[in-house]
């Protein structure tokens, strides 16, 4: 046998055949001998198929070598592991030249150390410790024919014959690709989950708060350091103990634990940790479930917050809250009392100052004339300052109230115009009124809306240049158009409260003025501001009149917004919530009387009304001449009653003009009797002079107990009127 012309070449020659059938045909060989020796030879026949089965194997790399290295038999499963055929290697190469060359340089020195002696790197690397008899299996890479690599676990045996003498060897290997792709995909398994555990870990130690691990019976199985600082004990002395027994209520830290378990989750659960010197504090326990794989609870991670500041922090608001709400308190005593006392003074200032000037008291030298114009124009700028203030802080301190009644808006807002058209035409500034048609009545409340109109209007006249114009326009518009100006110069506007309202009322003043720039309209609407300090001293004004519109149109519902472009002009828009009705609204002034001007408590100076513009209260009482009713007085008609209907103009300084029947009727009337009841003398006294100067007798009481004595004096007395004196 030639063992380079066949791939297999282990199979044991035809020898052990030829013998077995010599045997069984010897000369006095009986039958049993013939059985046995074909038994022998069916055998020996299965072991070398066997043989030849394993060894043939295309999943393993079978070569064998004599005893020098080179190759003498190459398997099937080394051609497809190699590359190479069998006639390729057999005799021409060893082993070596089939690995990586620096592998072997590696196990040759190795092996060097480990036996102490020199081992050349080549074949003699590959199969050193099984010629000493030793078992060797290792992990080498192994390089195809077209020069790629791969992994491979070889096994060497040393083949010896029968003296024991080395003969050969057998490497048996195996592509390691696949368990090699598997151990590197472990490895990168293993290192995630080893920055996942440490990314935990880290999440962990760093949190502020303690935080802790139990499992369902509340024992501790995990702490981070913030809970070791809290307790003031190990970490070996928490895990394994009960939770309870560090919290100063153990029976509600296991309430904790239950709720957590039986609830899933448990918020904001206020426990107290005790250290283990004795210390206490608050903390905010919260706490969740956790699960296997299986969706089974292992038990509760839970953290608790050190809330010991807070809780510090709580108590002073609450003091601090009392403290407020006393200072309130305070506060609306003194606006109550204020509101009284600062303007019932100012009342007989402007009231006498008034009398004067419109020569009540007898006649005056130019000069005195001047100075007393002079009062009378600072008590009312005075007034105006104090109304704005007390306004402003009655809406903060929520104590305006809404009172919705039925009002006639194109009605309301045309006389609005009347109150600021003196001093608009003391500039030659036009004023134009736009209204929709379908304006129609309304629930409003009447006096802020007015109020809110005036201080727009006001405004707008005071910032445009003489021979400007300003523009009053309102229309309804649905809630889709609240806070929408068109145009193109930049807007500022304020977000609308959240309401079911649909229909609301936009009320629109455009000027022609001097405009304001994007970046100062951000200061507009706020309490004690203008937008130049160089304004203020130019313009009187305390700088609370937007503020007051805005504060007025919230409280209602509504909402503001400005457009304006620098040098240009501005316009002013409020939108007030409606509410349908199907009542009237009241007449505001009665049948014959000129009006030549217009009153409002919230609104206009005392100085612009002429005429009777506000609707009566529902009793028979008119209210006073408005000569006298100061600017934060209630809104009220100024005509008086009975057939006198005479009305007093504090714009010229006389009476209204009056046809000449009715100057004759005065003459032939019989005088009326008016009763004035006023707990201030000087308010008292400057009705008294206005009243007796439009040709009545007045009758002063300092009080409604006076009525008591009233009935005989009125039946001598001719016809008795009365004025309701809202403002006092």
């Amino acid at each position: 046998m030639t063992p380079h012309n066949r791939k297999n070449h282990s199979r044991p020659s035809a020898a052990a055949d030829s013998a077995a059938t010599v045997k069984a045909n010897l000369p006095g060989g009986d039958s049993a001998v013939a059985q046995e020796a074909l038994l022998a030879k069916n055998l020996l026949q299965q072991t070398v198929s066997l043989q030849d089965a394993i060894f043939n194997s295309a999943n393993f790399s079978s070569i064998a070598t004599d005893a020098q290295g080179v190759i003498q038999i190459f398997n099937v499963g080394a051609e497809r592991m190699l590359g190479y055929t069998a006639e390729e290697v057999v005799n021409k190469i060893t082993p070596a030249e089939i690995h990586d060359p620096d592998e072997i340089i590696m196990r040759a020195a190795q092996l060097s150390l480990e036996f102490g002696t020199t081992i050349q790197p080549g074949f003699e690397a590959l199969v050193y410790k099984a010629s000493r008899g030793i078992e060797d299996i290792y992990e080498i890479t192994k390089i195809r024919k077209n020069g790629s690599r791969f992994p491979a676990i070889v096994s060497v045996t040393a083949l010896r014959d029968e003296d024991a003498a080395i003969i050969g060897y057998l490497l048996i290997a195996t592509d390691n690709t696949s368990r090699k792709q598997v151990e590197v995909a472990q490895s990168v398994l293993d290192q995630r989950l080893r920055d996942q555990q440490f990314y935990t870990r880290s999440l962990i130690e760093s949190n502020i708060d303690a935080l802790m691990m139990t499992d369902t019976l509340g024992i501790i199985s995990d702490v981070n350091q913030q809970m070791i600082e809290l307790t003031g004990r190990t970490r070996d002395e928490l895990i394994g103990a009960p939770c309870r027994n560090f919290f100063t209520d153990p029976a509600r830290a296991d309430t904790a634990i239950q709720r957590a378990l039986t609830e899933s989750r448990v918020n904001d659960y206020e426990l107290t940790v005790q250290a283990l010197n004795g210390d206490e504090t608050d903390v905010s326990y919260n706490a969740a479930t956790f699960y296997d794989r299986d969706r089974v609870v292992q038990g509760v991670f839970a953290s608790a917050r050190d809330v010991t500041e807070r809780k510090r922090f709580e108590r002073a608001l609450k003091e601090t809250n009392i403290e407020l709400e006393h200072a309130s308190r305070m506060k609306t005593e003194f606006l109550a009392t204020m509101s009284h006392e600062l303007r019932t003074p100012l009342n007989a200032i402007i009231g006498f100052s008034e009398a004067l000037k419109d020569g009540l008291m007898g006649d005056m030298s130019d000069s005195q004339r001047d100075y007393i114009g002079d009062i009378f124009t600072s008590g009312h700028h005075l007034l105006d300052l104090i109304n704005d203030i007390l306004d402003l802080s009655k809406v903060e301190a929520g104590m305006m109230d809404i009172e919705l009644e039925p009002v006639d808006v194109r009605l309301l807002l045309e006389q609005s115009l009347l109150i600021v058209r003196d001093g608009a035409a003391a500039h030659d500034i036009q004023l134009r009124f736009e209204g929709a048609e379908d304006l129609g009545v309304s629930l409003l409340d009447m006096r802020k809306t007015k109020q809110i109109v005036y201080n727009l209007l006001s405004n707008a006249v005071k910032f445009t240049p003489d021979h400007g114009n300003v523009t009053l326009m309102a229309k309804r518009v649905p809630r889709s158009a609240v806070g929408k100006i068109a145009g193109s110069w930049p807007v500022h506007d304020f977000p609308l409260p959240a309401s079911t309202v649909l229909d609301f009322l936009e009320i629109r003043v455009d000027d022609t003025g001097m405009g304001i720039s994007s970046e100062n309209m951000s200061k507009l609407f706020l309490a004690f501001s203008q937008i130049d300090s160089t304004l203020a001293r130019r313009f009187e004004g305390t700088g609370l009149g937007l503020a007051t519109v805005k504060e007025m149109v919230g409280i209602q519902g509504g909402t503001v917004a400005v457009a304006s472009a620098d040098g240009e002009g501005s316009t002013f828009v409020v939108w007030l919530p409606l509410g349908a009705t199907d009542q009237v609204a009241p007449a505001w002034s009665a049948p014959g009387v000129e009006l030549t001007g217009t009153t409002d408590r919230e609104s206009a100076p005392a100085s612009k009304v002429a005429g009777a513009t506000d609707r009566p209260k529902p009793h028979p009482f008119n209210p006073a001449p408005a000569a006298v009713a100061p600017k934060s007085a209630e809104p009220e008609a100024a005509t008086p009653v009975g057939p006198d209907k005479k009305v007093y103009s504090t714009t010229t300084g006389q009476p209204a003009a009056r046809s000449q029947a009715q100057q004759e009727h005065e003459a032939k009337s019989e005088k009326h009797v008016v009763l004035v009841i006023e707990d201030d003398a000087k308010s008292a006294e400057v009705l008294r002079l206005l009243l007796e100067a439009e040709g009545f007798r007045v009758i002063v009481a300092p009080s409604g107990s006076f009525l008591a004595s009233l009935g005989q004096s009125s039946r001598s007395a001719g016809q008795l009127g009365f004025w309701r004196l809202g403002f006092v």
